[in-house]
């Protein structure tokens, strides 16, 4: 009996990539998804809840939540700002290749 070789997900994605639409879009989530993450992290460095982070910039908890998230395609430039200053941090972008 011959034996099927299972694919892994780096495979499959390595793959997948080869796909210039799914490659498209695959990057514009993994940036949305590591920009939350950078959120997270800043967020609990700077030892606040989603609720007192909120509370500094006046939003609601959900809103934190939502940009914390995957799904944060609302975000904007303004909304970075007000955390960055609630923070004591500055807002670094870069456009890289």
């Amino acid at each position: 009996m011959k034996k099927m070789k299972t694919r892994n997900f780096q495979d499959r994605l390595k793959e997948e990539l080869k796909n210039k639409n799914f490659a498209a879009e695959f990057k514009k989530e993994y940036d949305l998804a590591k920009l939350g993450i950078a959120l997270v992290e800043l967020r609990a460095a700077k030892g606040l809840s989603q609720q007192q982070l909120a509370k500094k910039i006046h939003t609601s908890q959900q809103a934190i939540s939502r940009l914390e998230s995957a799904e944060n395609a609302g975000c904007n430039i303004s909304t970075l700002i007000k955390i960055a200053e609630a923070t004591g941090t500055h807002l670094k972008l870069s456009f890289t290749k």
